[in-house]
């Protein structure tokens, strides 16, 4: 499976690139961070085989008509995500750095597992959930309002900024939250450009924002 293939290899690429800025392989916390990713990455991906086969199939690979701005998205997104290893392994090879509180560990691998398992949740509900922004008229798009939708409009940009809040908190890295801030402003604009072609090009979005109120954290925004 391509979408499955491809999430593996950006651990393996997140990986190699850290240890290598790291200049050592003996960081156990990292070894953990990419275990449970990868744990992580399998689960989903076994859950939407059984659930939903034909969505792990279309998200290997861009859409026809993706919206220009969400190449764009895409290009940067891929240079902060792997920027962020970068920056991690630079943090940890420095000798007088300060690290975030070792307890910071534990609620950070829960949160970067449950970011997965929110978004796999909302791909199942969401046949539509495909890995570009684009109106899917080639597959009767509609709304969806059930499962995660009916609290926030954009659960799966969601689980992205929080899975990637958990890395900092789990590599103790002071310095990762900043590519890590980078990403969720990145998100943050993708979610309002990508509404503004749901709005227009989208039957039932303006109603359904109106009913779902948040976009990404319920109360707040």
């Amino acid at each position: 499976m391509r979408y499955v293939a491809g999430r593996l290899f950006f651990a393996l690429l997140f990986a190699v690139i850290l240890f290598l800025s790291a200049g050592r392989w003996d960081l156990e916390r990292v070894w953990v961070y990419l275990a449970v990713l990868v744990l992580a990455e399998l689960l989903s991906a076994w859950v939407l085989h059984i659930r939903s086969p034909g969505l792990l199939t279309r998200r290997g690979q861009p859409g026809a008509n993706t919206e220009p701005f969400d190449r764009i998205f895409m290009a940067l997104w891929v240079l902060f995500a792997l920027g962020t290893p970068v920056v991690a392994g630079v943090d940890l090879r420095m000798a007088d750095h300060v690290l975030l509180p070792d307890w910071l560990v534990w609620p950070g691998l829960l949160i970067h597992f449950g970011s997965f398992a929110f978004a796999t949740w909302a791909m199942v509900v969401n046949e539509h959930f495909e890995l570009t922004v684009r109106i899917q008229f080639d597959r009767d798009h509609r709304v969806v309002s059930t499962g995660p939708y009916a609290f926030i409009r954009h659960p799966g940009y969601a689980s992205a900024v929080f899975g990637a809040m958990a890395c900092p908190l789990v590599l103790r890295s002071v310095w990762v939250i900043v590519p890590v801030a980078a990403v969720t402003f990145l998100f943050i604009g993708r979610i309002v450009m990508e509404e503004r072609a749901l709005r227009t090009g989208l039957a039932g979005y303006d109603e359904y924002t109106q009913k779902t109120r948040y976009r990404l954290l319920p109360g707040i925004w």
